[in-house]
């Protein structure tokens, strides 16, 4: 069982960071698991799942599985986590359900049955004077449903440190530092091979500051009847129908987005930055007619710099050309035409390869014009509702373009470190600097993206078709020498 059939068996559900005690983690979404020791009492204690590739029901990936298998043997394993599926990357755990975990555990007696005395325990340095309630842990826990182990615990240790507060102190001391032995066991690899209390709180701090969320649910005075949705720190998310854990991708497309960050070599590869984005955001519908085959072999052709397989094999191995006179220019309202820039041109000859090459160039342009392409596409197909609008995949490719206009076009300067400048037909005329044209063709295109993003294609279809062309046209050449 991987983790995202698990999660749709337990079916958790969503939640939206607001103010969450971790910086990092604010403004996202998560998978929240309220009640991981059951209804019954206290469902403050909560771990919060990162939503990342292995939750997905593309990956094969089971380390929640075999986290939560390991938790019913030993509830500490939550503070480190197993090999691939740690705390502070993977998940994170809530206030209530942290303290339960560092604070001190009294060891239960040996079973009578094991043939050694009930009073007995395999460390003395935890003998302390009995109570019957000290050694009631909750025995049977198991996630999702069970006795609260916290609250049942709480009152026992309650009594230990009203009567015996230098006992208490002592183990809560003895439990800090099992804590970061077990959390950190390279802090014990120092000469003397001891670490002191200073050193043990620090840990422990940082530890915290590493792995805890704020509560989810917040309890008064520990009374089951005075409880509250944490409002300040997490959203409930009213206004998305499609909370369903089968629509787990769609809400990791979003963090997706809202962390993107354009570096300069993507800004100097729009081609394959704007493909890499469709390819990384998009659930193409219909991905089997022969429009969409093509568009598939298209994107990737461009993605990958205008080569693949098939043209690297032309070029190897049919040496043939046939006559084809034609020569193609990006004007963009040059005043001379003879200033414009040749973007593909041929002289009485091409080869096998160009004519390959050329026709990947048309089919981009009629992809581009093409409204289905758009329905195809740059919508998302949402479990028991009609397709949407992608609009986190379309506000980032509008983010692309802005950036590409702002940095590369009206600065027309290098990027940073980057050597070269920008090709020169970014400037579309020779000798120039007048972008006007070529700048336009590019906000035209951020218009139809928004028309896309507004499901307003059927009344732009027009314009769509004579400025998703336009754009095409000149895709190829947004590029950084």
């Amino acid at each position: 069982m991987n983790n995202y059939s698990f999660l749709n068996i337990v079916n958790p559900q969503f939640t939206y960071t607001l103010d969450c005690g971790l910086a990092k983690n604010d403004n996202k979404f998560f998978v929240v698991m309220p009640a991981f020791f059951g209804y019954v009492s206290d469902i403050s204690v909560s771990i919060f799942l990162t939503i990342s590739e292995k939750l997905l029901d593309t990956s094969e990936h089971d380390g929640l599985v075999r986290l939560i298998e390991h938790v019913r043997h030993d509830i500490d394993v939550l503070l480190v986590g197993v090999d691939d599926y740690i705390p502070g990357e993977d998940y994170f755990l809530s206030e209530q359900l942290y303290e339960f975990l560092i604070t001190y555990r009294p060891k239960p007696p040996v079973n009578p049955d094991n043939g050694s005395d009930s009073g007995s325990s395999s460390d003395s340095s935890d003998d302390i004077p009995e109570n019957p309630n000290l050694w009631h842990r909750g025995e049977g826990i198991t996630i999702l449903h069970g006795k609260n182990p916290y609250l049942l615990m709480v009152g026992s240790l309650e009594w230990l440190k009203n009567l015996y507060p230098e006992e208490y102190e002592r183990l809560v001391k003895k439990r800090k530092k099992e804590i970061v032995i077990m959390t950190k066991p390279e802090i014990l690899e120092d000469e003397t091979g001891e670490i002191t209390e200073e050193e043990i709180e620090d840990e422990i701090v940082i530890l915290h500051n590493r792995i805890v969320m704020r509560n989810y649910v917040i309890y008064e005075d520990y009374d089951p009847d005075k409880f509250h949705f944490n409002s300040d720190a997490y959203a409930l998310l009213y206004e998305i129908n499609i909370k369903d854990m089968r629509n787990l991708r769609y809400f990791y497309l979003k963090n997706l987005g809202s962390d993107y960050v354009f570096t300069d070599e993507q800004l100097c590869n729009i081609p394959n930055t704007y493909f890499d984005i469709i390819y990384q955001f998009a659930l193409i519908q219909n991905p089997n007619t022969l429009n969409n085959q093509i568009y598939d072999k298209v994107s990737k052709f461009y993605m990958n710099g205008g080569v693949d397989d098939a043209l690297v094999n032309l070029s190897l191995i049919l040496g043939s050309t046939v006559t084809v006179d034609t020569i193609k220019t990006l004007n963009c309202g040059c005043a001379d035409n003879s200033n414009a820039n040749i973007a593909y041109a041929t002289v009485g000859v091409d080869s096998c390869k160009d004519i390959y090459s050329s026709s990947m160039f048309e089919w981009l342009k009629k992809m581009f014009a093409d409204p289905d392409y758009y329905y195809d596409w740059y919508f998302l197909l949402t479990t028991g509702h009609c397709p949407e609008p992608n609009v986190d995949m379309i506000e980032l490719l509008q983010k692309l373009l802005e950036e590409y206009l702002d940095r590369i076009i009206d600065n027309n300067s290098k990027i940073d470190d980057l050597i070269g400048y920008v090709h020169e037909i970014g400037l579309c005329c020779k000798g120039t600097t007048d972008n006007d044209k070529y700048k336009n063709i590019i906000l035209n295109f951020i218009q139809v993206l928004e028309w896309v993003k507004n499901n307003e294609i059927d009344e732009n279809i027009n314009k769509i078709k004579l400025y998703g062309e336009e754009f095409a046209s000149i895709l190829p050449y947004l590029t950084c020498n």
